[in-house]
């Protein structure tokens, strides 16, 4: 939560007729909130395939497997 403000802080907002339109960032904000967005994103699909059922395996554990 503290990202985003900060980030926010950092923006500026332009009006249309009186109300906010548009926001701009600057790019390594932006990429910031994209990354939270995806990993947001990503959460869900991994909540969503566990309901389903999907079995998930540590990263670690598959490697030794491998002899990586």
């Amino acid at each position: 939560r503290y990202m985003v403000e900060k980030i926010l802080s950092n923006s500026k907002v332009v009006f249309s007729r009186g109300k906010p339109s548009e926001v701009i960032l600057r790019w390594a904000d932006f990429r910031q909130l994209l990354e939270k967005v995806e990993d947001s994103y990503d959460l869900s699909e991994i909540k969503e395939a566990k309901a389903a059922g999907a079995k998930f395996r540590n990263i670690d554990d598959v490697l030794k497997s491998h002899a990586i």
